[in-house]
């Protein structure tokens, strides 16, 4: 509208329904960006935001400088660089509207992960992309903004922006907006979305065929950045140094980045020891460092709220109660029936679904560790889930072996409290990979304190003398996995723990507790600089 008195239309957005079959277990909405905006019938007056930004201004004249001297891999720097101040420019001001200038979460204090993980409320989709697939709703942003009067950035005909390192996107505050892809739709869509447009079949299929297109040039352009990028790397480290100096800047042997999976596969009030196993691993690798965004939490049972719990929104791993585990702060991936055998194998392969949300992904690559918990019931060489299914040690071992070949980890510590718990590793073939388990063949794993204020087992006792030793570690500790697994006490656990070390290729007194427990923020370093921008002389 033209103001405050919603009388006087100044534009109209239009938007596209999804319509491709989803499942018919699923209780998804077909979504449309308009479902995020309130109805006028509600009278309640609502916005819709939007931004423009560039880093682009003078890019291209300095890309040309040095494409003009031969040197590529500079100008591809440059614009690569400009592509990012673009986005995080972008970022700033979606955060600053947020905070103040919409103010539409005022009291929002989020760390860098955080906004990566879109852990804010609202989002930021753009004409052209998955949620709003059609470039022509540009025209009406940069009406209604006055862009290019405004910040000097231009739509070309076909609907680009320049100066190319540029970005433009619609803001929406609806605490349950979510990003989406449209996908397919047929031809009645498209011939209504025309209708309402008041324009022609014709230009609103070449518009949706952009959308593909830009998506294959985007993907090229990136491809061929690549290529670039080490070539450029190679000529800047000069001959005779090249190839060790590449393998320094990008295949360094080093860690950068941690990931916990923890898995509770019980359900019922009975089971609330495992729950709590599962709770109480949580919080530690929490205390350690490791955020949210790196923590995929699977409960098959929120214990929490059971109308049995006597302590209603809490959960305890001890008699004495000290410590709800439960808390203000858990972010539960996996609740309930999502808990089944197919989500965790997807899970680790990263085969899940095309519209699962970000939290339900494991985005690991080849230099992260991983560390996965599981408890619940089990027996030789499987591991009940939900008392409906079963997953097998062989399951496991084939899902790690996809993850080796898939780049998508660089060491696993695997911890598993069940019964006859070291047969569910036996089976591993896959490298890197370092096995704990609470019982042999043959034995059963055991709870501890029984509480009689809840009537059930608070905790078993494998997990519980694991966190006993964890308590007094933190995340600038140099514990070793050695010291961990030396404090493993048959007769107070009541059962053998296994510790299998053949896949793994270090030495358990060289593996610091935190490589797997902590929070890593690997800063790789060279020896030398690599003088970007500088053009190099050839040898």
């Amino acid at each position: 509208y033209a103001d405050e008195s919603r009388t006087e239309e100044a534009g109209v957005y239009y938007g596209l329904r999804q319509q491709a079959e989803k499942d018919k277990e699923s209780s998804e909405a077909y979504l449309c960006l308009s479902d995020f905006i309130a109805p006028s019938a509600t009278g309640i007056p609502d916005y819709i935001g939007s931004i423009a930004a560039s880093a682009g201004f003078g890019v291209d004249e300095l890309a040309a400088k040095y494409e003009a001297d031969n040197d590529d891999y500079s100008a591809i720097m440059v614009k690569a660089l400009a592509d990012r101040l673009a986005e995080a420019l972008t970022e700033k001001l979606h955060q600053d509207m947020r905070r103040e200038m919409w103010g539409f979460a005022p009291n929002e204090s989020l760390d860098t992960q955080d906004l990566l993980s879109i852990k804010y409320q609202g989002i930021r989709p753009a004409p052209g992309y998955p949620s709003q697939p059609d470039h022509a709703e540009k025209t009406t942003m940069w009406k209604l903004g006055n862009i290019t009067e405004a910040t000097g950035i231009e739509l070309t005909d076909s609907l680009m922006m320049h100066p190319g390192a540029s970005v433009c996107a619609l803001v929406f505050a609806h605490p349950k907006s979510s990003y989406f892809a449209v996908g397919k739709v047929t031809n009645e869509q498209i011939v209504d979305y025309a209708a309402r447009k008041g324009t022609t079949v014709d230009a609103v299929e070449t518009w949706l065929r952009m959308h593909v297109i830009r998506a294959l040039v985007r993907l090229a352009i990136a491809v061929f950045a690549a290529h670039t990028l080490c070539v450029g790397l190679a000529q800047a480290a000069g001959a005779g140094g090249t190839k060790k100096k590449i393998e320094q800047f990008l295949d360094t042997d080093n860690h950068t980045n941690n990931w916990a999976v923890l898995v509770c596969t019980s359900r019922f009030w009975f089971n609330y020891r495992h729950i709590a196993n599962a709770m109480s691993m949580y919080r530690t690798v929490k205390r350690m460092g490791i955020p949210d965004s790196h923590i995929i939490l699977m409960l098959a049972d929120d214990v929490a709220c059971n109308p049995r719990n006597c302590y209603p929104g809490t959960v305890f791993d001890h008699p004495q109660k000290t410590t709800d585990l439960y808390g203000d702060n858990v972010e539960v991936d996996y609740r309930g029936y999502e808990v089944t055998v197919e989500n965790f194998i997807r899970l680790l392969t990263g085969r899940v679904e095309q519209h699962t949300p970000r939290n339900k992904r494991l985005l690991t690559d080849d230099k992260s560790n991983i560390f996965i918990y599981m408890t619940g019931h089990g027996g030789e060489d499987f591991l009940k889930f939900q008392d409906s299914e079963e997953i097998n040690s062989y399951d496991i071992a084939d899902a790690m072996q996809q993850m080796w070949e898939k780049q998508r980890y660089r060491e696993i510590l695997f911890v598993i409290d069940t019964c006859q718990a070291n047969t569910m590793f036996s089976k591993f073939y896959a490298p890197n990979v370092l096995s704990i388990g609470s019982s042999k063949k043959g034995e059963n794993s055991y709870s501890h304190f029984h509480d009689r204020d809840i009537g059930v087992s608070v905790i078993d006792r494998f997990t519980y003398y694991n966190l006993e030793f964890f308590e007094s570690v933190d995340m600038s500790s140099k514990h070793t996995m050695a010291d961990l697994i030396g404090t493993y006490n048959a007769t107070l656990m009541h059962s053998t723990p296994g510790v299998r070390t053949d896949l793994f290729a270090r030495k358990l007194e060289k593996t610091y507790l935190t490589d797997f427990f902590g929070a890593v923020q690997e800063v790789e370093l060279t020896p030398e600089p690599f003088p970007i921008g500088q053009r190099q002389e050839s040898t």
